[in-house]
């Protein structure tokens, strides 16, 4: 198994030859991690910060700045056992 440290590498290299640019927490569009007060304060709050991580997941093939720079992220996908509706969420690993 290839260490995070060098996966990370690996898909930082490949954003670069893709984009011609390496991806640094300025360009990130990922806002601040939501705290607990935030979420209770506005629900919606959790749904706008997962939608912005997949998007910039998404744009920059597996690449997500912000708060998981140099972290392995993967998007799960899951499906509704009575509605089948899926569902992605954004899950940081190491």
């Amino acid at each position: 198994m290839v260490p995070v440290v060098q996966r990370n590498a690996i898909k930082s290299r490949l954003y670069q030859s893709i984009n011609g640019s390496s991806l640094s927490v300025m360009d990130s569009k990922v806002p601040p991690i939501p705290r607990h007060a935030d979420v209770e304060a506005d629900p919606g709050v959790l749904a706008r910060f997962n939608s912005a991580v997949i998007e910039e997941f998404r744009a920059n093939a597996g690449v997500v700045g912000g708060p998981f720079e140099n972290s392995a992220v993967m998007l799960l996908t899951t499906t509704g056992a009575k509605s089948g509706q899926e569902r992605m969420t954004p899950v940081e690993y190491f």
